[in-house]
């Protein structure tokens, strides 16, 4: 038996231990179940494979996270006494009917593409979305210590396997390698899954900019920074440029919320991360020198291609340059402008010409699969392409309440910063990342509108709106009680 599995049964018997515990520490419970339902190093689901065949770990641990959501004694009247939450709810449920009815079903039914029992099997993930948002909500409510402590302590193993299995090269986990460019040599290197510890680094810098102001009180800081550090560098060695993207703006984002909250001068930030950032790239010379210079054509090559629309080798992104099959994506949106292609059940094939590589391909053909796959790079055109005008219409409101969810966040803990730092400092930390997502969501990614809404995907997205409401409720009724 792999070593990777024999870890992953241990794994799997921390999740169990979360469902053991539920009777005696329900929030404890709730909070270890989730994490491992996103499946932190990929260890679960290789452990699925291994033992359960076509059964997914996922589809048990749901079922005791719904039982647990059961055991909170006035849950419906809990949520109905938030009355932007249910708001957001109404909006959210009129989305789920054009997901099932249209999308689902009548649009593949006027395609001759029409399988509801194949539709409904693929997007159970998309009701486990649905389950996990009340989830996160209510538990939220009763606080977010353990939200904090079950990410921190599931990510300290996970990330420290993850380097030994780098460093020593014995098989202690799974983890992708491929070419950056073809032919280079250079070497993505990426884990398995994050799971939902990829937040402990933003939060860390969170921590890092108030601490900088307040001695703010968050057990196992020095833990956190370890942690978030070994994160950090893995998501730099993947030399993914919407990675790299993403870290940059985060800390100047981070930053940027941080210097307005609290009052500071916005100048200093560049000033304030220099001594991080000049022993993060040490690190990295020492642990893995190559990457240094990886890290630097990367990211200059990113720049280039967002300036100029081509890389440091004349070459352009398809997807920046609308070029290649890009064209065609838009005719066929353009010919399903009202309601989209609706859904259809996709296989990956292999194919052999020119490298062999993988290649989707729909019940509707094979060049649909090729359109399908090529719009699913681009969240917005993903919407359009899946969705159409109508279903745009439909997400619009749900968009429009996260972002106004995330103005009122800011406002108060802006104006109440003082008592809420003092009171609650996890609220705060919490409220600023909840902030910082939407902030992406509506900034540099852009391109992703709408993609979080479809299939699987609706599970993360689920978990930061109920996190959201759960931070605004709670936030607003420490603000009034001072």
């Amino acid at each position: 038996m792999k070593l990777n599995i024999i870890i992953g049964i241990f794994y799997a018997f921390a999740a169990i231990v979360g469902i053991l515990i539920m009777n005696k520490k329900l929030d404890l419970s709730f909070w270890l179940m989730l994490n491992m339902f996103f499946d932190p190093g990929g260890y679960l689901s290789a452990v699925s494979e291994h033992f359960l065949d076509r059964l997914d770990f996922k589809d048990i641990l749901i079922v005791f996270i719904l039982i647990s959501i059961y055991k909170i004694k006035g849950a419906r009247k809990i949520i109905y006494q938030n009355t932007y939450f249910v708001k957001f709810l109404k909006f959210f449920l009129y989305f789920v009917l054009f997901y099932f009815i249209i999308y689902g079903a009548i649009i593949p039914y006027l395609k001759e593409d029409l399988n509801y029992s194949v539709f409904l099997l693929k997007n159970r993930r998309f009701v486990y979305g649905i389950i996990l948002l009340f989830g996160v909500y209510l538990f939220a409510l009763r606080g977010f210590k353990y939200f904090y402590l079950t990410t921190l302590f599931v990510a300290l193993p996970t990330m420290i396997l993850f380097w030994l299995t780098l460093i020593t090269q014995i098989p202690l986990m799974e983890y992708a390698l491929f070419e950056r460019y073809r032919g280079s040599g250079i070497m993505r290197i990426g884990i398995s899954s994050y799971g939902l510890f990829q937040i402990l680094f933003p939060v860390s810098a969170i921590i890092y900019f108030i601490n900088q102001s307040y001695n703010i009180r968050i057990k196992h800081k020095n833990l956190l920074y370890f942690v978030a550090f070994l994160i950090l560098v893995t998501l730099l060695i993947s030399l993914t440029r919407r990675t790299i993207l993403d870290v940059i703006g985060s800390i100047f984002i981070i930053g940027f919320l941080v210097s307005k909250i609290i009052k500071t001068n916005i100048i200093s930030i560049p000033f304030k991360i220099i001594v991080p950032t000049l022993i993060l790239f040490l690190i990295i010379l020492l642990l893995t020198p190559k990457y240094v210079n990886y890290l630097a054509t990367v990211t200059a090559d990113t720049f280039l291609l967002l300036t100029t629309g081509k890389n440091m080798r004349g070459e352009s992104d398809n997807r920046v340059s609308g070029g290649g099959i890009y064209p065609e994506v838009y005719e066929k949106i353009e010919q399903n402008i009202l309601f989209g292609t609706g859904y259809s059940y996709f296989t990956w094939e292999i194919v052999r010409e020119m490298g062999e590589h993988k290649t989707a391909v729909s019940t509707r053909g094979y060049e649909f699969g090729q359109l399908a796959d090529a719009a699913s790079e681009i969240g917005f055109l993903n919407m359009f392409f899946s969705f159409g005008i109508i279903g745009f219409l439909f997400l619009l409101p749900l968009y429009i309440s996260i972002y106004k969810l995330a103005r009122k966040l800011y406002k108060i803990i802006r104006f109440n910063f003082n008592k809420l730092i003092s009171d609650d400092p996890l609220s705060v930390v919490f409220s600023v990342l909840f902030i910082l997502m939407v902030v992406q969501m509506f900034t540099y990614k852009i391109w992703s509108t709408g993609d979080e809404f479809i299939g699987s995907r609706i599970q993360i997205i689920a978990v930061w709106i109920g996190l959201g409401f759960a931070l605004l409720h709670t936030n607003i009724k420490k603000a009034i009680n001072k």
